[in-house]
């Protein structure tokens, strides 16, 4: 196990929780249509260690949603913690 000069591992240090949420959008009858998992909540994930943003979405849409085959594209970051 990695040790700082302090002797200090790397789960010594506080670290936030990174989280990726999909809203995977589409067109039905001429309506706008977001994909819901499980009917109530846009399907999402935390970040595993070494893992980018696109690889989570991609895992989420596959694992919750079964959608594979599809590109993210990144339109927004929510990203202040009083939000």
């Amino acid at each position: 196990t990695w040790r700082d000069p302090s002797g200090r591992t790397l789960a010594d240090y506080p670290h936030p929780s990174v989280a990726v949420d999909v809203a995977l959008l589409t067109v039905v009858d001429d309506r706008l249509c977001v994909l819901l998992h499980e009917g109530r909540a846009l399907p999402g994930t935390f970040l595993r260690i070494d893992e980018t943003l696109r690889a989570a979405a991609l895992r989420v849409l596959r694992e919750k949603a079964g959608v594979t085959g599809e590109e993210p594209r990144q339109l927004a970051v929510f990203d202040d913690p009083a939000r």
